[in-house]
């Protein structure tokens, strides 16, 4: 029951490109609304057709696809390898700031030296 008695739930994001197993529909049980019909679901944009046809997370009804869900996938071609470590690296010896939500691997809301070594420990 992660998410249940979570009233005020409205955005969920996943960036797993196959859904996780969800056991039970109560899991997202709320004692106000339909978390259901009112929570929107964010998940790799490949992915929204797999989210929208298995059990319990196909009863959310609105989803939005994100691009380059992959976490860790700085260079958007659908995999994390030794070569997004190499385009992070360069990322952050260039200063670019345009770097995609793909390359803040720890999550913080910035692109630092913390990103390289997260992506590394998620490789090896």
């Amino acid at each position: 029951m992660s998410f249940s008695g979570c009233n005020s739930l409205k955005d969920i994001t996943c960036l797993a490109t196959t859904p996780p197993v969800v056991y039970s529909e109560s899991s997202f049980y709320s004692y106000v609304d339909d978390i259901y019909t009112t929570a929107t679901v964010h998940v790799p944009q490949a992915s929204i057709t797999d989210y929208a046809n298995t059990r319990v997370w196909k009863d959310f009804t609105h989803f939005v696809g994100i691009s380059g869900g992959l976490q860790g996938d700085v260079d958007g071609d659908g995999q994390v390898t030794i070569s997004d470590v190499a385009r992070l690296i360069d990322l952050l010896l260039t200063g670019a700031t345009e770097a995609s939500a793909a390359a803040d691997v720890d999550g913080d809301g910035v692109v630092t030296i913390s990103d390289v070594a997260r992506l590394i420990d998620k490789l090896f």
